[in-house]
C-alpha cells in the first residue's frame, strides 16, 4: 500500500489527519506523520493512531503524497532536507502560506506536481469548508483532479491561480475564527446584562444554528437561496429595535463595522506578505 506522508504534524496537520481518518482516507493510502521530536512522535502515534517518525528523509520513501506542513518560514529547509530523495512519482501538497511554488520546485526539482492548498480551517474543529487549491501549469490535468478529490472529502474545492492563495486564506481560513469572536463577545455581553450562563449559551447556539439554515433555505416564493443581506431585512423590520441595533453599527461614533472587518483582512494580508518577503530571502 502506497503512503500519504504528514511532514510537521502541527494543529493543521493533525486537524486534517483526523479529518481524513473520518472520511475514509486519502486515495487508499496509509497515513504517516513526522515530527521533529521523538517524545512528542510517541504522543502523538498514541493520539492519532497512525505511525509517527522523527526522520522526514525516513518518511517520505515510497510516499505517493507528501504533505508539507511545517511552519512557512521552516519550509524551504525542510524542502531542501528531502528534495533530493524526491521523485517524479511522488505528488507534493504544501499548505504553507507565503511560500511560492517555484520556491519549492527549485529544492526538488525531481519531484512530481507541486501544489499549494490552503485547506479549510475548520477541519481543526472537526468539521467540514472550503479548500482552494494552486497548482503549477506543469501539473497534469489527471494529478489536479487526484488533489481536488483529495480535499473534496473535506467540503468543497476550488481551483484558483496561486495568487489567489493569500486572499482566501484569510477570508475563507481565518475568518471562522473572527466570527466565532464576535460571537463570543456577543455572548461575554449578555452574561454583563444579568443573562444566565445557560440561557448565553443557548442564544448563541441558535443565532450560528439559524442563520445556517436560513443561508442554506430557499426563499419559497421564488425558489432563490437567501442572502445574508435577506435575512437581515426580515429580521430588522423598519423602525424596530433590530434596526436601531444595526444603524449604531453603521455610526463612525460606535466604529464603522465594515472599517474594522476591513482592518483585520488587511493585517492578516499583511502577515502573510511580511512571510513572503522573509522567504523571499532564505
Amino acid at each position: 500500500m502506497s503512503k500519504a506522508v504528514f511532514i510537521g504534524v502541527g494543529r493543521m496537520a493533525r486537524g486534517l489527519i483526523e479529518s481524513f481518518s473520518r472520511e475514509g482516507g486519502i486515495d487508499g493510502c496509509s497515513i504517516l506523520g513526522t515530527h521533529h521530536d521523538p517524545m512528542r512522535c510517541e504522543a502523538l502515534q498514541e493520539e492519532l493512531g497512525i505511525p509517527m517518525v522523527a526522520s522526514n528523509r525516513e518518511a517520505i520513501e515510497g510516499a505517493r503524497y507528501i504533505f508539507l506542513c511545517v511552519r512557512p518560514l521552516q519550509l524551504l529547509d525542510t524542502v531542501t532536507e528531502i528534495g533530493n530523495l524526491l521523485t517524479k512519482e511522488q505528488t507534493v501538497i504544501s499548505i504553507a502560506v507565503g511560500v511560492p511554488l517555484i520556491r519549492i520546485r527549485a529544492r526538488c526539482p525531481k519531484a512530481g506536481p507541486i501544489f499549494h492548498v490552503h485547506p479549510p480551517s475548520l477541519c481543526m474543529a472537526h468539521t467540514r469548508g472550503m479548500s482552494f487549491v494552486a497548482h503549477e501549469a506543469r501539473a497534469s490535468t489527471e494529478a489536479v483532479k487526484h488533489v481536488e478529490k483529495i480535499f473534496a472529502k473535506l467540503g468543497s474545492v476550488r481551483t484558483t491561480a496561486e495568487e489567489n492563495i493569500d486572499r482566501f486564506a484569510v477570508f475563507a481560513g481565518a475568518s471562522p475564527a473572527f466570527v466565532c469572536q464576535i460571537l463570543d463577545d456577543w455572548h461575554s455581553l449578555a452574561l454583563d446584562e444579568g443573562i444566565e450562563k445557560e440561557v448565553a449559551d443557548e442564544i448563541i447556539h441558535y443565532i450560528v444554528r439559524g442563520i445556517y439554515t436560513a443561508y442554506d433555505g430557499y426563499d419559497p416564493r421564488n425558489g432563490d437561496r437567501f442572502s445574508l443581506e435577506q435575512i437581515i431585512h426580515r429580521i430588522a423590520t423598519p423602525n424596530g429595535v433590530t434596526r436601531v441595533g444595526l444603524r449604531a453599527m453603521e455610526r463612525r461614533k460606535y466604529r464603522n463595522f465594515k472599517g474594522a472587518l476591513k482592518s483585520v483582512a488587511s493585517q492578516c494580508l499583511k502577515k502573510i506578505a511580511h512571510i513572503r518577503d522573509a522567504v523571499g530571502r532564505q
